[in-house]
């Protein structure tokens, strides 16, 4: 709250406006490569669970570079949309450079954030695929797929 943020930015001094909008600037990327790094460690975390299972394998695999691949381009596409990054948080800057078509980027972004969601909803229920037809006691198969689907919550 030093600087304002949550608050409505053409109420703060134009200081705390640039530091609010640097501060996301920055903040997005770190935010898409955390969740990003989270689902692919679940993925991997998951592989060695499916034995020899190649479907269930390619499936997850499809699903983790695509999302990687998506997600590392929508982490570098708003800090790339200007050719002077300042352009972000400091309006004399973005009068002074040119910027590409942010229409194209949030375009880009429904889509990454739509094929997140899809990631994230297969993730809660594929455990529940899986485990469901192996070899265990009803309890621990249940204790199984509600511990890896909270996902889900």
């Amino acid at each position: 709250m030093r600087h304002g943020f949550g608050k409505d930015l053409t109420t703060l001094p134009r200081i705390d406006q640039e530091s609010v909008l640097k501060y996301i600037a920055i903040q997005v990327p770190l935010v898409t490569f955390s969740t990003t790094f989270a689902r692919s460690a679940f993925i991997l975390y998951i592989l060695p669970l499916l034995g020899t299972n190649k479907i269930y394998q390619g499936l997850l695999w499809t699903f983790m570079i695509i999302q990687l691949a998506g997600n590392i381009t929508s982490a570098v596409l708003p800090l790339s949309l200007c050719r002077n990054v300042a352009a972000l948080w400091d309006p004399a800057v973005a009068l002074s450079t040119t910027c590409g078509d942010s229409n194209a980027i949030i375009k880009f972004a429904y889509f990454s954030n739509t094929f997140n969601s899809a990631t994230d909803l297969f993730l809660a229920v594929f455990p529940a695929i899986v485990f469901w037809n192996l070899n265990l006691k009803l309890r621990i198969k249940v204790s199984l797929i509600v511990l890896l689907s909270l996902g889900i919550v």
